[in-house]
């Protein structure tokens, strides 16, 4: 073992690292920069105007720069690798640029010290993709093993260590598991902590498994890791998922676990544990966890049902009869009062199948509710309040009219947009904000439980009145929860199929299919240029107006740091729209860079940059609405801070120096790489509702 200059073998690894990087690197980055550009240089511009040294020479070939393109924000580029390699990736990156830097200053390497390098390396390029690269530096850690093995010959007394059965495990994971789960491809487990109390253990795996009386539910999944000595791992973005064909055949409610095994590399078991959870029905939803069972229930509404189909015909006729007009045109109109006649439409069609009221269970959260289809409540006419909220929600939603979805205390009712709106998320659980749209008479309540009185001469109007008579929105504390349909299908909350008994005794499917979600025309210039009208000022008022310029370093508008404004995470295609949005006067909500959807975060998306594209897009067209790089902890203080300075600014001098920037100019003065903004369009920040900021 004395012989081997571990050393030299992790630079051995980290050598063939960076050739197996570099064209992965190169491709990803050249899709985001200018034809031409070395993204290396686009890194030392940045190192530049963050005010770091610029003497180093910076070569697209050099691992560290490499791994920090991979691992760090690229100024305007955002974080161009997310997306296009794992999670875990990322992980490695960081670890081999601790590596990279020990090796760089020439600091010894222990056996394991190595070992860990040259595996976290052999994970890195398989998780990108370069398998040649990892095949050579398995050699590595294979000649390692040879070199560990060998003095073990010079003695009869060494004997292979017993497993040790000290290591534990922790699950952090959703308690409820149901078929909407699994349907929407919601991952269970949060986290699973590993504390390793005894020495390293390189290439454990962790084999994890969800399980009832029924068999496997999601599993087995594998983890591999290496557990450093006395240290705590922590585990997350555990690509476990519920399967959609075994937690439909759960019939009934039953005890289940989540099993964890952790073995080292030789398969000897180090720890293992169980977690328990309840399997839900098939049809079945709980209110727990409150906030992801709120974006889920949307799940529950199933226009693509038959049943759906077959009474959108009675609603075209009601509408005929009575407006003239059979076109179940949604929005179409722009007129409130069409979409009041069609939701009416709807409750009488409802109300016409005669169907029968059934209590629903005294607590969501305790024992939940099984839901009926579409076809258990139209054809067999029976339904809780919660069924025909559902049911009626499919139905507006097949007319093209969006709906929200009221959970209060032991009840449910339906909210109907009069207007082409919808919530900004996909659920909220402080629904003040909601209670306001109803009382301006953007949303229409609907207590949907009358559908199911036919001879007691209750109409659509006594249905609207209801939910304000009976005074049960007067108490928000009375609300548990409001869901958007909309929002939820633009999150991935799809409906569940819908399946029917067909004559024959076939089962037919029908899958639903997403709505095509809007998109922003590709923005053109409105019109000729006009080249600039030159005036002759005198030298010496020149001279005096030059004066009042500061021309330093110190100016922002010469050169602009990172810490010199919040970036806005709007997507590059609709820069000119969202700059003919401002100049118009639209109000622009901010969101906080962290305040993402339940069902996003469940998918591993923690940042609003981190959301496809075109989410991004359609969240600025439809809810006017673009994420700030800032986290909701420090949101309110740095918006308020900004917002303050510059009124003050404008109170102490008149003029308003707050502005949105569009572009940048890189450009170099001396030895200085400098960044400066090119289009300023002022605007000003005021606070909105709970804190959220509108510019």
């Amino acid at each position: 073992m004395g012989d081997v200059d571990y050393h030299q073998v992790v630079g051995q690894a980290l050598k063939t690292v960076a050739a197996g990087l570099r064209p992965f690197v190169a491709q990803v980055l050249n899709r985001v920069l200018p034809p031409g550009t070395d993204w290396a240089q686009a890194l030392k511009q940045k190192d530049a105007a963050a005010g770091k040294s610029g003497h180093r020479d910076y070569q697209n070939t050099d691992l560290q720069l490499m791994l920090r393109a991979m691992t760090e924000r690229l100024g305007t580029l955002a974080y161009p690798f997310n997306g296009q390699m794992p999670r875990q990736a990322e992980v490695y990156a960081k670890e081999l640029r601790e590596v990279r830097n020990k090796w760089a200053h020439t600091e010894p390497f222990s056996e394991p010290e190595a070992r860990r390098a040259i595996e976290t390396a052999e994970l890195l390029l398989r998780a990108i993709g370069a398998s040649s690269h990892a095949v050579t530096v398995a050699e590595l850690k294979a000649s390692l093993s040879t070199a560990s093995t060998a003095p073990a010959q010079t003695t009869d007394a060494a004997q292979p260590a017993p497993a040790s059965h000290s290591a534990t495990i922790d699950i952090a994971a959703i308690a409820d598991l149901s078929y909407a789960m699994a349907h929407c491809r919601i991952p269970v487990i949060e986290q699973i902590t590993v504390d390793n109390p005894g020495p390293d253990a390189h290439g454990a795996v962790v084999e994890v498994d969800i399980v009832s009386t029924d068999g496997s539910h999601g599993g087995p999944t594998e983890i591999h890791l290496d557990l450093g000595a006395d240290q705590q791992t922590v585990l997350r973005d555990i690509n476990l998922k519920l399967d959609p064909a075994s937690m439909l055949s759960v019939d009934e409610q039953r005890p289940g676990e989540i099993r964890a095994v952790l073995k080292n590399a030789a398969g000897d078991v180090l720890a293992e544990t169980n977690k328990p959870v309840d399997i839900l029905a098939a049809n079945q939803w709980k209110a727990v966890p409150q906030q992801l069972a709120m974006e889920l229930i949307a799940a529950y509404a199933q226009p693509n049902s038959a049943a759906v189909a077959v009474i959108m015909l009675e609603v075209s006729d009601r509408l005929k009869d009575s407006t003239g007009n059979p076109s179940i045109d949604g929005y179409q109109s722009e007129s409130a009062e069409r979409v009041d006649a069609i939701a009416r439409a709807v409750f009488e069609a409802m109300q016409a199948r005669d169907i029968r009221y059934s209590e629903p269970p005294a607590s969501w959260g305790d024992i939940g509710q099984k839901v009926r289809t579409p076809a258990e409540v139209l054809d067999g006419r029976l339904g809780t309040c919660l069924d025909t909220t559902l049911v009626m929600a499919a139905v507006l939603e097949q007319a093209g009219i969006n709906t929200t979805i009221w959970m209060l205390s032991g009840h449910a009712m339906l909210g109907y947009w009069r207007q082409d709106m919808s919530l900004p998320a996909v659920s909220t659980l402080e629904p003040v904000d909601v209670v306001n749209s109803v009382d301006l008479g953007y949303i229409g309540l609907v207590e949907t439980t009358m559908v199911t009185n036919r001879d007691s001469g209750l109409t659509f109007d006594d249905a609207r009145r209801a939910p304000h008579s009976s005074g049960r929105i007067d108490d928000v504390a009375n609300i548990v929860g409001v869901t958007d349909i909309r929002q939820a299908r633009f999150a991935g909350i799809y409906p569940l199929p819908s399946r029917a008994v067909l004559a024959d005794g076939q089962i037919e499917v029908t899958a639903y299919t997403p709505p095509v979600a809007p998109t922003i025309a590709t923005y053109t210039g409105s019109g000729p240029t006009h080249a600039a009208t030159v005036s002759h000022v005198p030298p010496r008022v020149q001279q005096w107006k030059n004066a009042l310029l500061d021309l330093s370093l110190r100016n922002k508008l010469i050169n602009y740091t990172d810490r010199s404004g919040y970036r806005l995470e709007i997507p590059g295609p609709i820069l000119g729209y969202f700059e003919d949005a401002i100049n118009a006067g639209t109000p622009i909500t901010l969101i906080g860079s962290d305040e993402v959807s339940t069902t996003a975060r469940a998918r591993g998306i923690r940042y609003g940059r981190d959301l496809p594209e075109d989410e991004r897009q359609v969240l600025l067209a439809d809810k006017h609405s673009a994420y700030v790089d800032i986290t909701e902890a420090s949101y309110k203080s740095k918006l308020r801070y900004l917002a303050n300075k510059a009124r003050t600014i404008v109170q102490e001098t008149g003029a308003n120096n707050l502005y949105l920037a569009f572009g940048t100019l890189h450009w170099r003065f001396g030895d200085k790489d400098l960044r400066s903004p090119l289009v300023l369009v002022p605007v000003t920040i005021t606070p909105k509702n709970k804190g959220s900021v509108t510019s």
